[in-house]
């Protein structure tokens, strides 16, 4: 029976990544500015020995500066390729087959083992037709290799108290690849607490060692950080929290009820979190020590999310990319409860908890095929190929190869030309602006100026008309000026 699961769940395992390739191949994997970040830091430590990102403020002589706003685990994981001779997309998208492979050979060994085999095909199924899914596998993202190590996390936190150091090794890895991973650290110390027996110490201790690994990960990151003069997040007290969370709300609502009006949209989906609140509720005892574990990590992860909302991060959304791993330990405890649930119904009661999962799986399906085919079809920003087309793409590939490039979109100039820039002044200070021009000249350099650009909000338009510059290759997509 064991061997029979294994083959199962490396067959399941197999298929997923043969479709995480299949759906990165060219115009993808998509590429956005995270990826930026995540790839050059990885090519900085193979050339360099260090976490370095390719773009830097205007005045930065490097034109490189330190990864911080990422922790460094997905750069880790992607060096090893590069320094093979590999490129860092081909790399990245490696790994992210190989992750999408792991998460669904997880997904199925986890609800397997206390749901059987249907259980674990379910979990399985759920996880593939899933929009969310399929958008953190489309583009180059930390999420897959996250949802991982999440996984793992979680198998072993199922066994706690047994082998906490190892439970505690896991999950301050998940939180060198996403910050939110630390939130395992915290849930599986609460875990190991409330399963080491009647006797303090032996609490403390088993939490200690869960804990421990995650607190000086994130201790040694945030120093080193602080030492280079930047810090992973600014701490204070961000407004508009109601705005993300609508944007929460949402996210969730599609997820659970997909492709149906707006109209009809809310009932849909507080019905379905209904039902499969009652299925939890009639599992529980039969699978506690794994919907506990998902229930806890879900209420860590959730709340450590919202926190750094509230007090590190205000830029942080919470869209699909976000929520991903909430929906992943949802989807596997109500597989779970529901396989476990149906085997006390009666028949009627059986064929309709059928009926609204196969029409649910097939709605969600079909939106995941239609996101699949738009990524595939046109490509995911900057793999789109009117980006590649670009006769300001063109111009910086050839007649742009002598000049310093300073620029209103780095990830862009990076994946175009594979080379670093420098961002723009932050404001139309009249020193500052002059100071930027000096150095503008002194280094031969031009503002390369996207439509679609992001950072400051400082207008590269503006920057050039204030220094008497005039545009070498003009487009509706972009302008490259010049003194």
């Amino acid at each position: 029976m064991r061997r029979a699961r294994i083959a199962l769940a490396a067959t399941l395992g197999a298929v997923a990544a043969a479709l995480s390739l299949l759906i990165t191949t060219p115009p993808g994997p998509g590429l956005d500015p995270d990826a930026m970040e995540y790839l050059g830091a990885a090519e900085s430590l193979v050339h360099r020995g260090a976490f370095r990102v390719p773009a830097a403020a205007w005045d930065d002589p490097d034109s490189t500066s330190p990864l911080q706003h990422f922790p460094p685990g997905y750069s880790m994981v992607v060096a090893p390729g590069v320094a093979a001779g590999l490129s860092s997309v081909q790399c990245a998208r490696l790994e992210q087959a190989l992750a999408a492979g792991a998460t669904l050979g997880l997904s199925f060994w986890l609800v397997s083992s206390v749901a059987g085999t249907a259980g674990g095909l379910l979990a399985a199924l759920v996880l593939l037709v899933t929009p969310a899914m399929a958008s953190d596998h489309v583009r180059i993202l930390s999420e897959p290799l996250f949802l991982v190590l999440l996984l793992a996390t979680v198998l072993l936190m199922v066994r706690l108290p047994k082998r906490p150091l190892g439970c505690g090794l896991l999950a301050a890895a998940a939180g060198l690849v996403r910050y939110a991973g630390f939130s395992l650290s915290g849930a599986g110390a609460l875990i190991a607490a409330w399963r080491s027996g009647p006797r303090w110490r032996d609490r403390a201790r088993a939490a200690s060692l869960v804990a421990l690994p995650g607190i000086l990960v994130q201790g040694a990151w945030s120093l080193r950080t602080h030492l280079l003069g930047g810090s992973t997040r600014q701490i204070a007290r961000y407004g508009d929290v109601a705005k993300t969370l609508r944007e929460g709300w949402q996210t969730l609502l599609v997820w659970l009820a997909p492709g149906v009006p707006t109209a009809a949209r809310v009932a849909v989906a507080v019905a379905v979190a209904l039902v499969a609140a009652v299925f939890l509720v009639r599992a529980a005892r039969q699978a506690l020590a794994l919907l506990g574990v998902l229930a806890v990590a879900a209420a860590s992860f959730a709340a450590l999310v919202v926190l750094s909302r509230v007090f590190a991060d205000p830029d942080i959304p919470f869209d699909e990319r976000m929520l991903s791993p909430l929906m992943v330990l949802a989807s596997l405890a109500v597989s779970a409860a529901l396989v476990l649930s149906m085997r006390g119904m009666a028949r009627a009661m059986r064929v309709a908890a059928v009926v609204a999962v196969a029409a649910w799986v097939t709605a969600s399906g079909a939106a995941t095929l239609r996101f699949v085919h738009e990524a595939r079809e046109g490509g995911w920003g900057y793999a789109m190929p009117g980006w590649q087309a670009s006769r300001v793409v063109r111009w910086l590939r050839s007649e742009g190869g002598s000049h310093v490039l300073f620029t209103n979109n780095a990830a862009g100039i990076w994946f175009f030309t594979h080379r670093p820039s420098r961002a723009l002044p932050e404001s139309y200070d009249n020193s500052e602006v002059a100071d930027f021009g000096g150095v503008l000249r002194s280094s031969r350099g031009v503002i390369a100026a996207f439509k679609d650009g992001y950072g400051n909000g400082v207008s590269a338009d503006s920057i050039a008309r204030l220094l008497h510059l005039r545009p070498l290759v003009h487009t509706a997509a972009g302008t490259v000026f010049g003194p």
